[in-house]
């Protein structure tokens, strides 16, 4: 029966009906509540997952963390691991969330993992080459991986010898080319977190990088182990981790314009100009067409973005711009908006910002 609940939620949600899910997940939490323990955590873990598609940040970060809750009661540690990081995931998309909040939020994580994990003894090697490692799940075809091409395949190989520890599952052809240029590639995406430190420490890594933050399938926690002397954030997460052993993140002067801010456990390696390197891995780069203000005779702006990232105060700003740009159009594109459910729940959102659907 556990498995036909979820199986329903999963149908309904492949299917658009993101409102009607969370209606099924709460009705199923109420009448589960005290006959299936077990079953509570991935009816909370759903939850979360629905209202943060739907832009519901607040109650996607409360339910993540009831989530949490659960598996901890009964000792499924890993599980727990990524319902929270799931919330620290959300409350990125939350408006006005505050320092303390945030805070709060990166200290329940890291009591978390200080319960369960012990730093490594201390290291520090003296190779002939640094040994980078870069730790993520999308050496594919991925936005982080069309960011993350240039460095693995333009390093310098008289100074560095890099490692890629790969913890996702997919394999295309973006995959192979990752494989080819790798000086060492790890398959790593069926150790634990303390398999994996004692990998990455047995190759014997001078600087560790995340690539995936608190992103889907991170191992962002091997870093409480401290496997390696200098941990580093970059790339697939612009946010803090929230632990104290990642010591520093890869920004520049355009996402981190001062050198210190209050949000972040980090300090920040800065880049003067953009850090984000882009590759187009598919051949030549598409041809430049013609504008499509000269064929329109109005300007179009367009996100196609993750409808969960844009806030309200985002909405009240676009409908600024586009107010204050005669007969200018957006577009908006997201799995959200392809279905009914969504479109309603979009719409409304719009037209209370202002933005005639004309």
């Amino acid at each position: 029966y556990h498995k036909v609940i979820l199986l329903y939620a999963y149908i309904q949600r492949d299917s658009g009906k993101y409102l009607t899910e969370i209606k099924t997940l709460t009705d199923s939490i109420k009448i589960f509540v005290d006959k299936s323990p077990l079953l509570l955590s991935d009816l909370y873990s759903l939850l979360g997952e629905a209202y943060n598609i739907i832009g519901n940040a607040h109650e996607a970060v409360n339910n993540f963390l009831l989530s949490c809750q659960h598996d901890l009661k009964y000792n499924q540690f890993s599980k727990a691991i990524e319902s929270y990081s799931n919330a620290i995931f959300a409350s990125a998309g939350i408006q006005d969330f505050s320092v303390d909040e945030a805070q709060c939020l990166y200290s329940g994580y890291r009591d978390l993992l200080k319960y369960n994990f012990s730093s490594m003894p201390a290291v520090k090697y003296y190779h002939k080459k640094i040994r980078i490692g870069y730790l993520s799940a999308d050496f594919r075809h991925h936005p982080v991986g069309y960011l993350l091409y240039p460095l693995i395949s333009n390093y310098s190989q008289d100074k560095f010898q890099v490692y890629c520890y790969s913890v996702g599952s997919a394999q295309d052809d973006i995959n192979s080319a990752f494989k080819e240029f790798s000086a060492e590639w790890r398959d790593v995406s069926n150790l634990d977190y303390i398999q994996l430190a004692e990998q990455i420490r047995s190759d014997e890594i001078d600087i560790l990088v995340d690539c995936g933050g608190h992103t889907c399938n991170n191992r962002l926690a091997v870093f409480a182990l401290r496997p390696a002397p200098v941990q580093i954030s970059a790339i697939g997460w612009v946010g803090s981790t929230g632990l104290y052993d990642t010591d520093y993140i890869l920004t520049d002067n355009y996402c981190a314009p001062f050198e210190t801010n209050p949000f972040y456990t980090e300090k920040f390696l800065t880049i003067f100009g953009s850090h984000f390197c882009f590759s187009y891995l598919k051949g030549k780069y598409p041809k430049i067409t013609e504008s499509s203000f000269k064929r329109n005779g109005y300007i179009t702006f367009g996100c196609f973005n993750n409808f969960a990232k844009i806030t309200d105060k985002m909405l009240e700003l676009w409908s600024i711009i586009l107010n204050k740009v005669p007969n200018s159009k957006l577009i908006l594109k997201h799995k959200l908006l392809g279905y009914e459910e969504g479109q309603q729940l979009a719409k409304a959102r719009l037209l209370k910002a202002g933005i005639s659907l004309a």
